[in-house]
């Protein structure tokens, strides 16, 4: 089954923000040049099916045919205190993190101003400051929950797939799916994971609200993925990589080299060496930019060696490979220091032919 990326910006998750009442102008039936008069061009723009997710830094606004059908927006002094929670938090973790490497205080000084720095020229450490959620009787990875339980899905999600399928307790199907899923992220250095991913949640079917809203796998923001089947695991991860070094991500680099993208028809394939020709690893990548990216990640981590070759004699692919690999680099060296080259030889490793964690 593909997976299926569905943008949801909620601030909700890290520590119980509520969205409050979206902006008096924008209300349900309102068009999207509406929209745009009211709060300027989104930071980021996806597609799940019919619908259009508009992403802006309070909130998202959700579209159908053009027209406004959903928002989910926070009020100025609930942003404003979640920024600043946010803001404490990373400075204290900084802080900390000084103090040990030193093993003596450090005062805090006066914050530089915030620019957005070249891949090239990023050496500084990042730091996500996640509140992760506490649960009783739920398995880890590190420091990472894993969760089987429908009622412990934070409560937007559980809105948003509310007619989704556990995988049942007394088949063994849940240990199975445990034991498999650290084969995958074992892939990732934990301290990468560890700053990135929040929370993963395994499921037997997603299916959400009447909507036909059926996916294989989502990213759902920064509260955490959720996850059909564990191969989906880099598919997902990837999208969450995208949504926090969104400044950083090289969309236009990555769609110069597609050329354009026309769209995903379910059940409609093409051959897969057309699309090698083309620059994509799937049909599902031919969707937009971050489908793209999230699909060439996928390849990366599960089929490497199938997927170097296929470069060898498909230049668009190399090119791809090109763009994607500094950010992955950057990604990776700001969540852990390591600088070591992310090149065929790094992925190949991986491969599922060869991959002995």
């Amino acid at each position: 089954m593909i997976a299926i990326f569905v943008a949801v910006l909620l601030l909700f998750a890290a520590n119980s923000v509520a969205a409050d009442a979206a902006p008096p102008a924008i209300v349900p039936g309102k068009l999207q040049e509406d929209v745009i008069n009211e709060l300027g061009e989104p930071a980021g723009k996806m597609r799940n099916g019919k619908r259009t997710i508009w992403l802006y830094q309070k909130g998202t606004v959700e579209f159908e045919n053009d027209r406004v059908i959903r928002v989910n927006w926070m009020s100025d002094d609930a942003y404003i205190k979640e920024q600043a929670r946010r803001a404490h938090l990373a400075e204290a973790k900084r802080l900390a993190e000084a103090a040990r490497s030193t093993n003596q205080p450090v005062i805090a000084g006066k914050p530089e101003p915030h620019s957005a720095p070249s891949l090239e020229t990023i050496t500084a450490r990042y730091v996500r400051p996640f509140i992760r959620p506490v649960y009783e009787n739920v398995q880890y990875y590190n420091n990472i929950p894993i969760v089987f339980e429908l009622s412990k899905w934070p409560p937007a999600m559980r809105q948003a797939y509310d007619v989704s399928v556990e995988i049942p307790v007394e088949t063994g199907q849940r240990a199975t799916t445990y034991q498999t899923l650290p084969y995958e992220l074992k892939k990732y250095p934990d301290e990468m994971l560890e700053q990135t991913l929040r929370c993963i949640y395994m499921i037997r079917d997603i299916r959400g609200d009447g909507k036909k809203m059926n996916p294989a796998a989502l990213a759902f923001y920064t509260e955490g993925i959720v996850l059909e089947h564990t191969y989906h695991l880099h598919h997902e991860y990837a999208h969450e990589l995208h949504f926090l070094f969104y400044d950083l991500f090289p969309s236009k680099e990555i769609t110069a080299v597609s050329g354009g993208y026309r769209g995903f028809e379910e059940r409609k394939s093409v051959y897969y060496k057309e699309l090698w020709q083309l620059g994509y690893v799937s049909d599902y990548a031919m969707s937009n930019v971050a489908e793209d990216f999230a699909e060439f990640c996928s390849k990366l981590y599960l089929q490497p060696v199938v997927l170097f070759t296929a470069m060898k004699e498909n230049p668009k692919l190399q090119e791809k490979f090109i763009v994607i690999r500094p950010f992955l680099e950057m990604v990776k060296r700001r969540t852990t220091g390591d600088t070591t080259p992310m090149d065929e030889a790094y992925f190949s490793k991986f491969d599922r032919l060869v991959w002995k964690p």
